[in-house]
């Protein structure tokens, strides 16, 4: 049986990044069915560039931070996607 499936769609989390060009899509299909699953919004060399440029920045900002403050973070992080996250 067929279930009914509402197609998700996922663009680039990119600090800083604005999608200004017209953007791929690569779309996901279940290969036992074939039913569209999802979609995602490749970012393009553009896209690359600014998180490239993101993650040098983030690093410079943490690179000197406490395993303390890290495991915070990283808590923090977990929090939230579990809040996030549907029962």
């Amino acid at each position: 049986m067929q279930q009914s499936v509402s197609p998700f769609t996922v663009g680039p989390f990119i600090p800083g990044y604005d999608q200004t060009e017209t953007p791929q899509v690569t779309t996901f299909v279940r290969p036992q069915d074939g039913v569209q699953t999802g979609n995602i919004v490749e970012s393009g060399a553009a896209g690359v560039a600014a998180a490239v440029a993101s993650s040098r920045s983030a690093f410079r900002k943490f690179k000197s931070s406490t395993i303390h403050d890290r495991m915070a973070l990283l808590k923090q992080a977990s929090d939230a996607l579990r809040g996030a996250a549907p029962d």
